[in-house]
């Protein structure tokens, strides 16, 4: 045993083969929706050959991935994987983390050592390959945010972030290039809950400051910054019994207004958010708006949104979307998808303006939940999510790489 009980497996080679799931602003002018007609092989697109499944929580009892809002998946310069879930091996949940190299999967580590449930694990990548996790724990009774790093391989101790009377849930973290850690959560009081962000500058971190609109139930934030450190957030605001995307930026030392993405009639639930390296905002959400869940995607353009784009017309039942951005701003959006029967894991990718059609990603015939997604910069494409193919819950991997 390591440092908090880290746990070692061995070294797996690659070559070898919550809520429920289906949970003053400014108004943009909203254009006609788009259904994505434009669809090319995926093939043509992705130009990607797919691994097989690997298990990464090897002999747990259970494993869950953190639903869309969050990262749960990053690769770093140098190509390597980095994942972290919430696992089972006797009793109580725990966070788990794993990297993956040239040679394969490294051992699992034990982040945090917990007699509560520890879930919804989300992860941004430092310098000197430093790794910084924030989770939710109910050690007393109530949902608190912890908060670990990585450091020369060993996990600090876990650090309370939150520690009130409020139910702290679903934190969302990112790393910005002058080494400020962002965070956003759920602050839940009662059956009404806020989104609250935090900031840590070298070992410490601000007064938690409130994003959404006073009054409204808003849930499930996802954060990400670009390359120039421009903080972008986006979550679900509730009010009016209507269900809205809802957006704001930090920039030059103050937030701005909030803006709605979703079209006022809409039911829009659960976005997610990624940055490109030229600075485009990519977010993607489920619309209830069809007979079934459809997901849609909107791109910020040089501060001008662009029209809302449709990826699935409500044929089957579409959740929970994950967006990533890879090399020559290529676009990558993974969810779980019902129209094979049990849901599996689906994603599709736009290059040079023209969207794939989707291409399915797992095939387990089990319940399969919470895609996460990532890009290296050589192109490669790297997955998560969790199935039931063993009988229990399982966290799986798979990796597209460029052909050659």
């Amino acid at each position: 045993m390591t440092a908090f009980g880290q746990r070692s497996v061995g070294r797996v080679s690659h070559r070898h083969g919550f809520r429920n799931h289906s949970d003053n602003l400014l108004l943009l002018p909203l254009c006609a929706l788009v259904l994505v007609g434009l669809f090319v092989p995926q093939d043509a697109v992705g130009n990607l050959t797919w691994s097989k499944d690997e298990v990464l929580n090897e002999n747990m009892t259970a494993a869950f991935v953190t639903p869309n809002n969050a990262r749960s998946i990053a690769v770093d310069a140098a190509g390597m994987a980095h994942v972290v879930f919430s696992g089972n091996i006797d009793f109580y949940y725990n966070i788990y983390y794993r990297k993956r190299d040239r040679e394969g999967w490294g051992k699992l580590e034990q982040v945090n050592v917990s007699a509560s449930t520890s879930s919804t694990p989300t992860l941004a990548l430092g310098p000197k390959d430093a790794v910084y996790v924030v989770w939710s724990d109910n050690p007393a009774g109530n949902w608190d945010l912890f908060f670990s790093a990585r450091l020369n391989g060993k996990w600090t101790f876990p650090e309370n972030l939150t520690a009130d009377s409020s139910s702290s849930l679903f934190p969302a973290l990112c790393h910005s290039p002058d080494g400020k850690l962002h965070l956003v959560w759920e602050d839940r009081q009662g059956t009404m809950s806020r989104i609250v962000y935090s900031v840590r500058s070298g070992s410490r971190w601000s007064s938690p400051i409130c994003l959404s609109q006073k009054g409204s139930d808003a849930t499930a934030p996802s954060i990400d910054v670009s390359p120039i450190g421009t903080v972008h957030c986006v979550w679900t605001e509730e009010t009016r019994k209507k269900k809205e995307v809802v957006y704001r930026e930090f920039s030059k030392g103050a937030w701005e207004k909030s803006v709605r993405l979703s079209k006022p009639s809409s039911f829009a639930n659960r976005p997610s958010l990624a940055v490109g390296k030229s600075g485009g905002v990519h977010i993607a959400w489920e619309d209830h708006n069809f007979t079934n869940p459809a997901i849609c995607y909107r791109e910020r353009k040089a501060k001008h949104w662009q029209r809302e784009v449709l990826l699935t017309n409500g044929s089957s039942k579409a959740f929970r979307p994950t967006v990533a951005v890879g090399p020559r701003s290529v676009v990558y959006i993974a969810w779980y998808d019902d129209r094979w029967g049990a849901t599996e894991a689906v994603y599709c990718s736009r290059k040079e303006g023209k969207w794939s059609q989707p291409f399915r990603l797992s095939f387990s015939q089990a319940p399969t939940y919470f895609v996460s997604i990532a890009t290296g910069d050589d192109g490669s494409v790297h997955t998560i999510f969790q199935d039931k193919r063993r009988g229990n819950y399982d966290v799986y991997y798979r990796i597209g790489e460029p052909k050659k």
